[in-house]
């Protein structure tokens, strides 16, 4: 499925925008067999369709997950909706599905700006703008990297990361990753392929810095999905 979102900004006098300036509308469709696009009645949505409830949110950023949907209002609020099967949705569910969209409430103290799900929806993250990570959902093969392969039906704080201040994550279908601002890269979960760039085959339960990377600038990175790859951008343009 796909979710699109147009933003209507109000400029103001001094040229400033605010939370109270942008507005956006949020149209969805495509697959909708879990409730996954956020009230919407249909098993299938065919054409992009005006989402009332996500629109309500004032919603900046969305990521979506194969049964999925995670929405940031401008408050830095989280919001979740679709299949809740093993923690998905970090809502303290682990079965049934959730048709409109839920504040996750083991975030509400915190300003998040970005929530990072892989395609397949297995497990989520989140950024703040304070640069803490929270990891929820399937925890096998170690990729919510809280030193377990346990399942997390709600947000928990990635304990190996709290000292530093991460700037960007990506979820991979069994591995995460996550950048420093000042710009090191950390991986963990399967480590099958070489996928976490650590010169082996290890599977890894928590944060390790990819070392390889040391004396460049990393300021992107993506996690792929069953062929197990990952790329990082540096600011010098190198991929």
């Amino acid at each position: 499925y796909i979710v699109c979102i147009l933003s209507l900004i109000r400029k103001k006098t001094t040229g400033l925008e605010s939370a109270a300036s942008i507005r956006t509308k949020v149209f969805v469709w495509g697959l909708n067999d879990k409730d996954q696009l956020g009230g919407l009645k249909g098993s299938k949505i065919k054409v992009p369709s005006f989402s009332e409830t996500l629109s309500a949110l004032n919603v900046v950023q969305v990521a979506g997950g194969s049964k999925s949907l995670f929405a940031v209002t401008v408050e830095g609020k989280v919001y979740a909706c679709g299949e809740a099967t093993n923690g998905r949705l970090g809502l303290g569910l682990s079965s049934g599905t959730v048709p409109i969209p839920r504040q996750i409430t083991a975030l509400s103290n915190y300003v998040v700006k970005k929530v990072a799900v892989h395609s397949g929806g297995r497990h989520a993250m989140a950024l703040t703008v304070d640069g803490k990570v929270f990891s929820w959902g399937e925890g096998d093969d170690g990729k919510l990297g809280h030193f377990s392969r346990m399942n997390c039906d709600k947000p928990r704080l990635i304990e190996a990361l709290k000292t530093k201040r991460i700037r960007d994550i990506a979820c991979g279908s069994s591995h995460s990753a996550a950048i420093t601002s000042s710009g090191e890269l950390y991986s963990w979960g399967l480590g099958e392929y070489g996928r976490l760039g650590h010169g082996d085959n290890t599977t890894q339960l928590k944060p390790k810095m990819v070392k390889v990377l040391l004396g460049h600038r990393v300021v992107q990175v993506a996690c792929g999905s069953r062929d197990a790859q990952t790329l990082a951008l540096t600011d010098e343009g190198l991929v």
